[in-house]
């Protein structure tokens, strides 16, 4: 069943917004094996998001999002949130510890300065040069120095977000999984081997007598 999702495109925001111009201030559309409700206007998502929100406070289920936290299993979404967010606090973002990363933000924020520059005189494409400098933070800071399952593990993520912030066959088709299994398959084995690197990396820090900058994965696997 296909339904209105051939009417949507690329831009799902737009395509939206259009559908509803034309229909009204409140259109049902089938998405697949889903009902989608759109609701365009400021007065009209107060209705639905203040007034009645008892009524509409289910969420839809997003199966890449299961697959990635290992069937909502992380913070957001766990029954033991409150425990994660205190070692989130006290370990992960203390003040001591977000200052540790001091140095990689200005090496990274040195490097995207320089190829800016190198581009002088020439077009670029700012947003995807600012993607590229956020996910080199975040990887940078999640697990260290970089490695090739690091790059494959920012690969995956930029295909999550993209995933969560547009249309899933998937999620539109929940009755089939096997997709989002894949994805979480592939992604599990990448944090398998960062975790491995680092626990290998740990020994021989032991053995050696070896000190060196604590990434998050450290701080987790130290706790």
């Amino acid at each position: 069943m296909i339904s209105y999702i051939h009417q949507i495109g690329t831009q799902t925001h737009r395509s939206l917004a259009r559908l509803a111009h034309e229909y009204g201030p409140l259109v049902y559309l089938q998405l697949g094996e889903l009902g989608c409700m759109v609701v365009p206007s400021p007065e009209m998502a107060k209705e639905v998001m203040k007034t009645h929100d008892v009524i509409f406070a289910n969420r839809l289920r997003v199966l890449v999002v299961d697959a990635i936290t290992y069937g909502s299993k992380g913070m957001t979404f766990s029954s033991y949130w409150r425990h994660m967010r205190n070692i989130c606090t006290m370990e992960l973002l203390a003040p001591k510890h977000v200052d540790s990363f001091r140095s990689i933000k200005q090496q990274e924020l040195s490097n995207f300065v320089k190829k800016i520059s190198l581009s002088e005189g020439s077009p670029i494409n700012l947003t995807e040069k600012i993607s590229f400098l956020s996910y080199g933070l975040i990887s940078q800071i999640l697990f260290g120095t970089k490695s090739q399952d690091q790059e494959a593990y920012v690969e995956h993520m930029k295909g999550v977000v993209e995933t969560i912030a547009g249309f899933s066959v998937a999620d539109l088709y929940p009755s089939i999984g096997i997709l989002q299994v894949i994805i979480g398959i592939r992604i599990h084995q990448v944090l398998q081997n960062i975790v491995k690197d680092h626990r290998d990396k740990t020994l021989d820090t032991l053995a050696f007598g070896e000190e060196d900058r604590e990434d998050l994965v450290d701080v987790l696997l130290r706790l």
